[in-house]
């Protein structure tokens, strides 16, 4: 009951309730023409729609569902490779850059299925950074350089870390990546990244002749409750990133890249 009343009472939820009241009272009186109150509603009503967690489980199912939970690496893998997403420039001096929750879980899962095994090569794929200082450019570490000092924490030997620090997106992460790992002769690598990111990644390896097992994180528990049908803060944002990994996809395929 006070998880019930908790997420009802989220600003979120109050403000979504009073706004569709608000709407309702307008078409009772009726003071203004159809058209012009259709303006206000259909936008509110999809606005709602992207907020339920209805909609947002139903779409991150669509992409989930291309590939299943690895449980156990497999024996025949010959490298890791993990994807960057975010990192976070050092807000005060003397301190070090934060991976983004999202990356910092893609290291643990690569950790993880590192240790799952003999030692492989483990590629941390994101680009280098620069920011103005003192009006000059300045090279700060790289997204890759952040995750290689993660995954060492982790357990993956130094030896073992390849940095890939030139990409900027999916599939200059996965054709850098991929001529690193060809002149070592590889062929057959896990890709690590969020299971809804997956089916993006995993077809621009395979455009660069890679033999690829995908290895997601994040998968989401899809169960109904009482909850999915009422708006979250939350949604949004899954949808958001869903419908960014869709777009994306598309704009590869229409360039002829997978």
């Amino acid at each position: 009951m006070y998880a019930l009343i908790h997420f009802l009472l989220q600003p979120f939820m109050i403000l979504s309730l009073v706004c569709g009241l608000a709407i309702a009272n307008l078409w009772r009186c009726r003071r203004e023409s159809r058209a012009r109150l259709l303006w206000v509603t259909v936008p509110y009503v999809l606005l709602v729609g992207f907020s339920l967690p209805l909609v947002a489980g139903v779409a991150t199912a669509v992409l989930e569902s291309r590939f299943d939970p690895l449980a156990r690496r497999p024996h025949d893998i010959e490298a890791i490779v993990v994807l960057g997403g975010y990192v976070s420039r050092p807000a005060h001096r003397g301190l070090e850059p934060e991976l983004g929750s999202d990356t910092a879980l893609r290291c643990i899962r690569a950790a993880a299925l590192y240790r799952d095994g003999d030692p492989v090569p483990v590629v941390a794929s994101g680009r280098l950074f620069w920011e103005q200082q003192e009006g000059q450019e300045v090279e700060q570490p790289s997204l890759a350089a952040v995750m290689g000092r993660v995954l060492r924490h982790l357990g993956v030997a130094g030896e073992d870390l390849i940095l890939e620090q030139v990409s900027t997106d999916t599939w200059e992460n996965a054709v850098e990546s991929a001529g690193l790992l060809k002149a070592r002769g590889i062929q057959r690598v896990l890709v690590v990244t969020d299971a809804t990111h997956l089916p993006r990644a995993v077809a621009c390896f395979r455009a660069q002749g890679m033999s690829v097992v995908p290895a997601g994180r994040g998968y989401q528990e899809h169960r109904l409750s009482v909850a999915s049908f009422l708006p979250s803060h939350y949604a949004p944002e899954r949808n958001q990133e869903v419908f960014h990994e869709i777009i994306g996809f598309l704009w590869y395929w229409v360039r002829g890249r997978i």
